[in-house]
């Protein structure tokens, strides 16, 4: 048995990521006044973040849990599938990790995000095709990927659903998990939002009703949970 919860070493004293708030949803919004993605602040938060990252892997830390899972699942795409839909994938910054694992090939990267993030993106990251949330509902990619978004919506089995709807292929989910559904408050991204950690069988269900079919999985390290941790975990699903 998976176990997701544990008690966080002393020496570390970074803030929580998250805390475990009662739900539904949108008396949970109202009550902390969760601002959610599509500001300018966060807008700041993830134009600095990609600038770090890029820094960072060009010095050569690219070998992490999260991007070596992600890295595992574009190896699984052939030579002539190249089209990858990142969800909620900011300013693009892991079309470099897919790239790595597609070499020689033409990279046809789209990323779906909020307006204010889209819009920046469309006017300075060339080689990106950027589509508000609502945009890309009616494409099919080779690949979609969501590394820590796919759970930060209100219906998560329809958002996967969604996403699954767009791929033929390779669907690569990364999220917390739990021993059951948990809403959680995420801060630190100058911004507060509300998202949900999942118990992994019942994500597997839910994708697999779609037709795809579990090709393996793995954790990929730990988010900080109030006074604990839960695992994330990620997933790859093929068809």
């Amino acid at each position: 048995m998976l176990k997701v919860f544990r008690k966080r070493s002393k020496r570390r004293k970074r803030p929580a990521e998250f805390v475990e708030v009662e739900g539904p949803w949108d008396e949970a919004a109202k009550r902390h006044e969760v601002q959610g993605w599509d500001t300018g602040s966060c807008l700041e938060f993830v134009t600095r973040s990609t600038s770090k990252t890029e820094e960072r892997w060009a010095g050569g830390q690219v070998h992490e849990p999260v991007t070596a899972a992600l890295h595992a699942a574009a190896s699984m795409l052939s030579n002539g599938e190249n089209s990858v839909l990142d969800y909620g994938g900011g300013l693009g910054v892991y079309r470099h990790i897919v790239s790595r694992a597609l070499p020689g090939v033409v990279l046809d990267y789209h990323v779906a995000e909020v307006p204010v993030v889209a819009e920046h993106g469309s006017k300075h990251v060339p080689g990106v095709t950027f589509w508000g949330d609502d945009g890309f509902d009616d494409r099919r990619f080779s690949m979609v990927m969501a590394l820590g978004s796919a759970h930060t919506s209100p219906d998560w089995r329809a958002m996967l659903r969604r996403l699954a709807g767009v791929t033929d292929r390779v669907l690569h989910i990364q999220l917390p998990l739990a021993d059951k559904e948990r809403l959680l408050l995420g801060s630190g991204w100058e911004t507060k939002f509300l998202a949900w950690a999942l118990p992994r069988e019942e994500l597997v269900a839910e994708v697999e009703r779609t037709g795809f079919k579990l090709s393996w999985w793995c954790t990929v390290g730990a988010v900080a949970v109030g006074e604990g941790t839960l695992a994330r975990g990620a997933f790859t699903f093929v068809r």
